[in-house]
């Protein structure tokens, strides 16, 4: 039962640990204005948390310098779904469209 429980935790530090790498490397590459490499790495981090609202507002700004509006689109809604009233993800998704 230990070794379920500790193989558990150590499963849960490497996600953390993959999710902050992941996190580092698209914002680094969206400031260095490679944004395909930006929406891929944006795209991994949300598959590990699918709620980081963050993320989501990132990759809808990477999508929309990559002219991929529909799916810039989608991914404010969700931002919005998880974050209603946030005026600059309202704002964002205005200038999406």
């Amino acid at each position: 039962m230990l070794a379920l429980l500790l193989g558990a935790c150590g499963h849960a530090v490497a996600q953390a640990d993959d999710a902050r790498r992941l996190s580092q490397e698209a914002w680094a590459a969206q400031q260095r204005g490679d944004a395909a490499l930006a929406a891929r790495e944006y795209r991994e981090l949300l598959k590990l948390h699918p709620d980081m609202t963050a993320a989501r507002a990132h990759l809808g700004g990477v999508l929309v310098s990559l002219g991929r509006f529909d799916e810039a689109i989608a991914q404010y809604r969700a931002a919005l779904a998880q974050s209603p009233g946030n005026r600059d993800l309202r704002l964002d998704l205005a200038r999406a469209y």
